[in-house]
């Protein structure tokens, strides 16, 4: 959930975030403000252009799959020496003009493994639009759709993660997997109880970032789920109604 921040800060800083300076990173103590003064959730429909990937349906019945970046694309600790980096000539050239050395641990290969999931990607990371401008490109992903996160006074219960009622309500009345490397049983036990439909809360090791197995047990999840849907993308009369059983057996 850490945000990269090697440029001067600004004069104003959102409620309940720690500046320092000296660091690559920040992490946020709560949510940030929304981008938007409204505070409306948004409900931007999709072009056709946005579209990817010849195993995501259409029909806004598909999984939504919400992926972090700090700690899950971009991982706490170095990777080794022979895992893809996302270096390339040209880097330099794009949108972060900040030289963040955090940004070279990104593994190119997470840009194709994500986008053969049969779900539709989202970001839902405090990089927020940046997340488009500067990570999507280096890893050979299409602008995907942001979670705006909302403002609000209303403090979470206790244990639950800022993010975690956001996350599903972006979702609305579609299941849902979550890749992020703060999420805790508290949020499971939330999503299963408040979520029309089935979750996958899949925490990611921040130290090591998205693994194979991660991504596996993803799979695996979303292919069952879609079993379950019908052609239109809905689910299913015949399917499971258990809401994130799956998620609270996964760590």
């Amino acid at each position: 959930m850490c945000r990269r921040s090697s440029r001067s800060c600004p004069s104003s800083t959102p409620r309940g975030v720690r500046q320092f300076s000296a660091l690559p990173c920040i992490r946020f103590s709560r949510r940030p403000r929304a981008t938007s003064g409204s505070g409306s959730w948004p409900r931007r429909s999709l072009t056709a252009d946005e579209r990817y990937g010849s195993a995501v349906s259409a029909s806004d019945g598909r999984p939504v799959v919400f992926v972090d970046i700090d700690g899950v694309l971009i991982p706490f600790r170095a990777r080794p020496a022979a895992a893809g980096r996302a270096h390339s000539g040209s880097a330099e050239d794009g949108p972060d003009c900040y030289g963040n050395p955090l940004l070279d641990r990104l593994d190119l290969d997470d840009g194709r493994r994500l986008l053969a999931l049969p779900g539709e990607l989202v970001w839902a990371s405090t990089w927020m639009a940046e997340a488009n401008e500067v990570v999507a490109p280096r890893l050979g992903l299409p602008a995907l759709p942001v979670v705006d996160w909302i403002d609000d006074d209303e403090e979470p219960p206790s244990g639950v993660h800022w993010k975690t009622a956001s996350v599903a309500r972006w979702a609305a009345e579609r299941p849902f997997v979550w890749l992020d490397d703060e999420i805790t049983d508290a949020d499971r036990r939330w999503a299963a109880a408040h979520h029309p439909h089935p979750t996958l809360l899949n925490r990611v090791d921040p130290h090591v970032g998205l693994t194979d197995l991660d991504l596996a047990a993803v799979r695996r999840w979303l292919d069952h789920r879609n079993r379950q849907l019908d052609p239109l993308g809905h689910p299913s009369r015949t399917g499971s109604s258990a809401h994130g059983r799956d998620a609270v057996r996964h760590g």
